[in-house]
């Protein structure tokens, strides 16, 4: 046995290398712990801002969208659009049509489309955008003029209801 001592039926060299390995195994697991939490936790973190960022392109997206939905209802009623009703629309909730695509029915005006059409478009967007209130104003200042008439659409939201941050998407057009 070329010298070695036991010592409670081990080798007295192994027990000088139990003594210095003693807790290792449980560092290497405390380490290993920490290292897949600090993971995990930056996983969470790129999903949460994924979300917020989705919900953000979401939002705008809906605000274009809105925007020229009432452009192009605008653009359908001329009529309505010459008596400059959509700039001081949006308090009638006579139902003129139920949808864009139906044909108008006799009984309504030119003014009282455009006003159920700014009701409509309003309450559209007060359930698809948090916060969401919407304007049209008649910028170029005259009351008809093919050449000049121009309208802007403001779609406002709140982007970030934490931090109430507003936002406006505004679009120019001639009808």
């Amino acid at each position: 046995m070329r010298g070695v001592v036991y010592y409670c039926g081990k080798p007295e060299h192994q027990n000088d290398a139990f003594a210095r390995q003693r807790g290792a195994i449980l560092v290497e697991a405390m380490v290993t712990i920490v290292i897949t939490a600090v993971g995990l936790l930056g996983i969470v973190g790129m999903l949460v801002a994924g979300i917020a960022s989705s919900n953000k392109s979401l939002y705008r997206s809906s605000a274009v969208y809105m925007a020229n939905e009432i452009s192009e209802r605008m653009r359908s009623n001329v009529a309505g659009v010459k008596a400059n009703a959509y700039a001081v629309a949006g308090s009638n909730t006579k139902v003129c049509r139920t949808s864009p695509s139906v044909p108008i029915p006799s009984t309504c005006t030119s003014a009282e489309l455009a006003d159920y059409d700014v009701y409509d478009w309003k309450a559209q967007i007060g359930r698809s955008l948090p916060g969401g209130t919407g304007t049209i104003a008649n910028v170029s200042g005259v009351s008809w003029a093919s050449d000049k008439n121009q309208y802007e659409i403001t779609v406002s939201w709140l982007e970030d209801k934490t931090t109430a941050t507003q936002m406006n998407f505004k679009l120019r057009f001639e009808p």
